[in-house]
């Protein structure tokens, strides 16, 4: 069976995808990333429930320091805005990908999903902190 990783919350569009990748043939390892604000009771929440919808295994890693001083430092200093509008706006999203690549290269998959919009925000981020870095 063909393994993929996906970014899981909990919420409504992750927890389709659990059960709808499965009926595709996938092995479904969900991970989930706190970056902050979410208690250990609730991650534990989250646990279950991708146990529940069937995940092969589940991952919870906490990158609320590495989100501090590898996006949120780097972005006040370089006085970055998203869409123009917010500061540091999905920020998180880029360590989201990098755990996502870390738990896939462990698995020794070739392969991962990230639902929604999280393709192009962590694109739209990455874009803007480093167009914003060449300006200065």
């Amino acid at each position: 069976m063909k393994k993929i990783v996906l970014a899981f919350s909990g919420g409504l569009d992750t927890s389709f995808c659990v059960p709808y990748l499965i009926e595709k043939g996938f092995d479904v390892y969900t991970i989930f990333i706190n970056s902050g604000g979410i208690s250990q009771k609730q991650e534990k929440i989250i646990e279950k429930k991708a146990y529940q919808l069937g995940a092969k295994k589940h991952v919870s890693k906490n990158v609320e320091k590495e989100l501090c001083k590898s996006i949120v430092t780097p972005l006040l200093w370089s006085d970055s805005v998203y869409q123009n509008k917010y500061p540091i706006l999905c920020s998180d999203r880029y360590l989201i990908v990098q755990e996502m690549v870390n738990l896939r290269k462990k698995l020794r998959m070739r392969s991962s999903w990230l639902p929604g919009r999280l393709h192009v925000l962590a694109a739209d981020l990455i874009t803007t902190w480093s167009s914003n870095l060449l300006a200065r």
